[in-house]
């Protein structure tokens, strides 16, 4: 006896509308994962609905295929770069919003042809996007809700079942297993859902099966030879609006989160691709700087920005903002830029009264090595450990506080918190030349500042801050610059 659920279905229109020399710091020539990190924080900082349509549209241009789970993917990463790149844009990965207007307009041929309705599929309040008018009848059983074309060319049913009519499991088993008639090519099975794709009788199809609290709802798309292009992209986009409410009435522990990744390891790029060749237009370089004017204008090293075609900046999860050069000084290593938003919530202030002194306690803040490490910011101490710099350069103060490619131009700040100098080089002679660095003077950076009308805080409190505090002024001040 079948005590399949009984099934019903509800319908609205919806259309989917970075020798003895002084090297530069600079850059940290970053991979595939620096570019990935800066379009994953762009487009974590969206709206959960704004996230969905862009994915929806990608499927509907047939750069995504596969289940969104895990937010900015790989595989989604390289769907926006596949799309930038047949697009003929800029090719960094980002959904800026020069790239969603592109790709809304793409994904509208789409959608026009093949018009999707919202479908809300009771008693478990299943939502999902249903292309009703592809179709010519529609057939209702206790069990069974199905849309066929005359033609019999494409078909779609939604089924469910009762766990004391048939488990998940078994239902699984059931359809995942191959015939002479039926042939599977893929199956994927999570505890919570599971997804079988193959021929039966000469027609392509795809399963979906959701598990929820007392049984199991899902739907199969069918179709022939005429509707090889449009129906996967019908399937991949049902298959990531289905959403039944009861689903969250399952378990969701660490252990099940880990069989979901198993699950789809065999299935999902590598974590770290390689980038296609095609898919990038140059290296991405990273750097630091830190904000001078209550404009927002962002000081930094002239090497970071030299040979820029882009300059994109950041501070911890901010939206990350394209900015241009303000300002430059080729022989003192220093620039300015100008991000199109400010991006820091307050401007550094230099340092006024008593000179700076040998020995003296500084702490240096920046993003160093984002390839490998945190793209947080990285707080490290020391001291100045020589008023000059190689050759007795005036310029320059000898710093013993660590640094690495990347921390070009960061702030170098006193114990008050107020800056003393720019992070600019490091002493690479041999292995055993460790933290031998170098900063600019602030004194040569605020000349270079009023050379150009540039207005800076400065302060001559002297009262002494602890690490952890130095840190917090400096997080506020400083930003991350990708180059490309």
């Amino acid at each position: 006896m079948n005590m399949a659920l009984g099934i019903s279905v509800t319908v609205r229109k919806m259309l989917i509308g970075g020798i003895f020399v002084v090297s530069a710091l600079a850059l940290t020539s970053a991979s595939a994962l620096a570019d990935f990190r800066l379009a994953k924080s762009y487009f974590d900082a969206q709206s959960k609905a704004d996230q969905l349509q862009e994915i929806l549209q990608l499927i509907a241009t047939g750069d995504f295929q596969g289940l969104w789970e895990f937010g900015f993917t790989h595989r989604l990463y390289n769907a926006v770069i596949a799309f930038q790149q047949r697009e003929g844009m800029l090719v960094d990965g980002i959904l800026a919003p020069p790239v969603q207007e592109r790709l809304t307009r793409a994904a509208a041929t789409f959608f026009v042809d093949v018009p999707t309705e919202h479908a809300r599929i009771d008693p478990y309040g299943a939502d999902l996007r249903v292309p009703r008018s592809l179709f010519d009848t529609v057939t209702d059983t206790p069990s069974k809700h199905s849309y066929e074309r005359n033609d019999k060319t494409l078909s779609l049913s939604f089924e469910s079942y009762t766990d004391a009519a048939s488990s998940f499991e078994r239902i699984f088993q059931r359809l995942s297993r191959s015939s002479p008639q039926r042939i599977v090519d893929y199956k994927k099975f999570h505890p919570g859902y599971f997804a079988i794709n193959g021929t039966f009788n000469g027609r392509k199809f795809y399963s979906w099966m959701s598990r929820v609290a007392g049984g199991s709802v899902g739907f199969t798309l069918a179709w022939d030879s005429s509707w090889n292009e449009k129906a996967p992209k019908i399937a991949t986009l049902m298959a990531n609006t289905f959403v039944p409410e009861n689903a969250s009435q399952l378990p969701t522990s660490a252990q099940t989160d880990q069989s979901r990744k198993h699950a789809d390891s065999s299935q999902q790029s590598p974590s770290q691709p390689e980038t296609p060749k095609s898919a990038t237009d140059g290296t991405i370089y990273s750097g630091t700087g830190f904000q001078v004017t209550a404009e927002g204008h962002v000081l930094t090293n002239y090497h970071v920005i030299a040979k820029c075609s882009v300059i994109v900046v950041k501070r911890g999860d901010d939206v990350p903002v394209v900015a241009a050069v303000a300002a430059s000084d080729v022989k003192n290593d220093l620039a300015v830029i100008k991000p199109e938003l400010k991006l820091a919530s307050k401007a550094a202030v230099f340092r006024k009264g008593d000179p700076v002194r040998a020995g003296e306690d500084i702490v240096v803040f920046g993003y160093p090595k984002i390839d490998i490490l945190s793209q947080t910011g990285n707080l490290v101490t020391g001291n100045v450990a020589a008023l000059a710099g190689v050759g007795n350069d005036s310029t320059k103060y000898q710093i013993s506080a660590p640094v690495q490619h990347g921390n070009s131009g960061g702030p170098v700040s006193d114990r008050s918190g107020h800056i003393i100098g720019v992070v600019v080089a490091r002493l690479e002679q041999d292995s055993q030349d460790q933290n031998i660095n170098f900063a600019i003077k602030s004194s040569i950076a605020e000349t270079f500042l009023d050379a150009h009308n540039l207005q800076y805080l400065t302060s001559i409190d002297a009262k002494s801050l602890s690490t952890p505090e130095i840190g917090d002024l400096l997080r506020e001040e400083t930003l991350l610059i990708l180059c490309k």
